[in-house]
Parts: C-alpha cells; sequence; structure tokens
C-alpha cells in the first residue's frame, strides 16, 4: 500500500512540474530557497555568539594558532 501511495505521489508531482513549466519550477525553487535563507537569517541574529562578519572570528583565531 506504501508502495503504491509512493509511486501516486511521484506521479503527481512529475504531473505538477510538467504544467508549472520550466520557470514555473524555477520560481518554486527561489521561493523556496529565499524562505530557508530568511529562516537561517533569523537563527543567525538569535545566537548571541555569532557576529556580523560570519567566520571571519574564527579564521583569524586559527591564523593566530588559538
Amino acid at each position: 500500500m506504501l508502495a503504491l501511495l509512493g509511486r501516486v505521489g511521484i506521479l503527481l508531482l512529475i504531473y505538477f512540474l510538467f504544467f508549472l513549466g520550466p520557470f514555473g519550477v524555477y520560481s518554486v525553487g527561489m521561493v523556496v530557497f529565499l524562505f530557508f535563507a530568511r529562516i537561517s537569517l533569523t537563527l543567525l541574529e538569535e545566537n548571541p555568539g555569532w557576529d556580523q562578519r560570519g567566520w571571519s572570528r574564527y579564521r583569524s583565531k586559527r591564523r593566530r594558532g588559538l
């Protein structure tokens, strides 16, 4: 039963992407990318140990041998 549902789900996904067209697929991908980028930015802003420069503080410590 689960295999049948998986096959039906894959077929529905293929039909959805076919009717959406290539630009629709690209736009859906861009929306998903922006959504996850926004989530990650909010998580980084809430973390007090993270600065605006990203990994530059970590890299500078590695250069000094710490």
